[in-house]
């Protein structure tokens, strides 16, 4: 369904992760035990039917839960595509500074479950991991953006207006990052569609870290962002209901209800369009609206984990305050 693949989109589930591990990346109750040993250089090299007795056994991999088809195996190692998550330690230069720091590279993440807005549960890894930084320069950005090619002038302006000084093995929460990396996509010109679903993740990470103050900071922009590129239809027709519902509902975290109340409706009509034009169903959408809208009429500001109206977890867990 149209909403499924949306919220697949937002959520990057599957997407590669890289974050950064220099006693800042993760906090120190959850972040993963990492092994010294690397890699080898050449993935590619494929073994001999007959290998020799002298060679040595591969080393083990960082962190690793793959499982390979038959005949694919090489050591610890799987060749081709890798099937379950996997981490494995690399060092990155820094793109504006030339800064190394070391990251994990995270492969085939799964969600366990969903929160109302669509946040997706990790496990032990949060929505900063999305994000990659350099303390000394304070440049960041999402992964998968962090090496594409930018106007340094304007980078460094951009950087100028936000740039605080961190201490080596220092943490950086999931907030300054986003923050950081927010700086950097104005330089690159993002358009407000980018950054709704930008500011949607920084509220995810705020949230996690249980900081009320971003949290609603980076809530209010990514509805702004939202509304104005829905009111301009930047986004697909098919993608208009489930943004429309993500109004909805940070509107409802803000304990706007009457605004909450409004864009649920709309969200339902823009739900009944994508059903004519595309010919999908909006079943689980649906479902999500009413939920919110009886949650918007009883003036329930809670964020919860939703049930699996829309390939979300069926898990249950108490609902837990903005």
């Amino acid at each position: 369904m149209f909403d499924r693949v949306f919220g697949a989109a937002l959520l990057g589930v599957g997407a590669l992760f890289i974050l950064p591990q220099q006693g800042f990346g993760v906090p120190p109750s959850s972040r993963p035990t990492v092994s010294s040993a690397k890699p080898p250089k050449n993935r590619q090299v494929i073994p001999s039917s007959k290998p020799s007795h002298n060679a040595q056994p591969p080393k083990p991999s960082a962190i690793s839960r793959q499982t390979c088809p038959e005949g694919q195996r090489y050591g610890r190692y799987c060749l081709g595509r890798v099937i379950g998550p996997e981490v494995r330690v690399r060092r990155m230069r820094c793109p504006h500074d030339g800064e190394i720091i070391e990251v994990l590279v995270i492969k085939g993440m799964r969600a366990e479950a969903r929160d109302s807005d669509l946040r997706p549960h990790l496990g032990r890894f949060g929505q900063r991991e999305y994000i990659w930084i350099c303390p000394r320069s304070n440049y960041a950005a999402l992964t998968q953006d962090f090496l594409e090619p930018y106007d340094r002038l304007e980078m460094e302006r951009a950087l100028q207006s936000i740039r605080q000084s961190f201490r080596v093995g220092e943490d950086i929460s999931g907030s300054f990052r986003y923050h950081a990396a927010a700086a950097a996509y104005i330089a690159r010109k993002k358009d407000a569609r980018f950054f709704g679903d930008f500011y949607l993740r920084a509220l995810w990470a705020a949230r996690e870290e249980k900081d009320a103050r971003w949290a609603s900071l980076f809530r209010r922009k990514a509805l702004a962002a939202m509304r104005f590129a829905l009111e301009r239809k930047m986004y697909p027709l098919a993608k208009r209901p489930t943004v429309a519902y993500l109004v909805a509902e940070l509107y409802r975290q803000e304990g706007e209800f009457y605004r909450a109340a409004y864009w649920f409706e709309r969200a339902w009509e823009f739900v009944g369009i994508a059903e004519k034009q595309t010919g999908q169903k909006g079943t689980g959408l649906r479902k999500l609206i009413a939920m919110g809208r009886n949650k918007a009429a009883k003036q329930d500001d809670r964020v919860y984990v939703i049930p699996s109206v829309s390939g979300s977890s069926s898990q249950k867990a108490p609902p837990s305050k903005r």
